[in-house]
């Protein structure tokens, strides 16, 4: 008689640990973010600084064991991402992406200072992209590396390059595309496409070590700036438009009735917390399209009442 009371004694308080993580999982005051994670860093960021002004309400990026149910706000680094035509979307940063090499891969050498313009890294990067002789235009064999999650910058820069994710050449790296970084380092012939905050290291705002910018058709300025820092590159490529680096948009998912609790978290993403992008190696939203994001929320706000 003893174990059975025992056994149903333990089997309620499990029960009530079970609903009690359920129940604040899914608390009106929690809100969960998921997304690529490369957008963790700047994603805890914004919520750190969040909750300095707003410390009623709980915020937390979403691991592999929340609830899908419990997500909120989605991060979309990529339009193809969006699987509900129901779901809304406002940009609330950019990113860039730039080719990287093992700073003594041989290419550099072959290369020189006259930077590959966008058929040259077609020919490198890409399947079946020949010159006109139809021979491989470059003397040194390289290793491409690419991402092989669906998070991964590849479909990207497939799609900028007219191409599509399954032309990129060499190896498929699993995992986050940090790893990309990680690969490249080891390996003297390795070439990879990667993010801003994953080519420089954001505490030094320097290219991180052993890892070069692939030189590409730049003028001397713009080149002199990528070589530079972190710093620099976003003043640039927030400052102009340069055809052969790819910049995409971070944008947050929502459902179509925009709760009060998420509608004001955005609404402060999009102006008090731009001040944090750049730390994190993003660019700031187009200011162009600033006020009119700004009103896209007061729209969506309407509908949820």
């Amino acid at each position: 008689m003893k174990t059975s009371k025992y056994i149903k004694i333990t089997f309620i308080t499990a029960l009530l640990l079970v609903s009690t993580s359920i129940v604040a999982q899914n608390s009106d005051n929690t809100l969960y973010i998921k997304g690529a994670n490369f957008t963790h860093p700047i994603l805890n960021a914004w919520i750190n600084e969040y909750s300095k002004v707003n410390p009623n309400v709980v915020i937390k990026v979403a691991d592999r064991n929340t609830n899908s149910e419990a997500i909120d706000i989605s991060v979309v680094t990529n339009e193809n991402q969006i699987k509900d035509p129901a779901q809304q979307s406002l940009q609330v940063a950019r990113y860039a992406i730039l080719p990287v090499a093992n700073k003594q891969n041989p290419l550099f050498a072959e290369i020189n200072n006259k930077g590959l313009d966008k058929n040259k890294i077609k020919q490198l990067f890409f399947e079946k992209d020949i010159d006109d002789a139809g021979k491989y235009p470059f003397k040194n064999e390289v290793t491409i590396y690419s991402g092989s999650l669906e998070t991964s910058n590849s479909e990207v820069i497939s799609v900028y390059f007219g191409k599509t994710g399954d032309q990129l050449k060499g190896k498929k790296i699993a995992g986050d595309d940090i790893f990309l970084i990680n690969a490249l380092k080891k390996d003297e012939s390795g070439v990879a496409f990667n993010y801003l905050s994953y080519i420089y290291d954001t505490k030094t705002r320097e290219l991180k070590e052993n890892i070069a910018i692939l030189p590409i058709d730049l003028k001397k300025d713009q080149w002199q700036a990528v070589n530079s820092g972190i710093d620099a590159t976003l003043s640039l490529l927030e400052g102009e438009k340069i055809n052969l680096i790819p910049i995409e948009t971070v944008s947050l998912a929502f459902d179509e009735k925009l709760p009060k609790e998420v509608q004001n978290f955005i609404e402060w993403v999009v102006t008090d917390g731009q001040k944090l992008n750049h730390d994190y190696g993003f660019l700031n939203i187009d200011s162009k399209e600033k006020k009119n994001i700004q009103q896209q929320i007061i729209n969506y706000a309407s509908l949820a009442k």
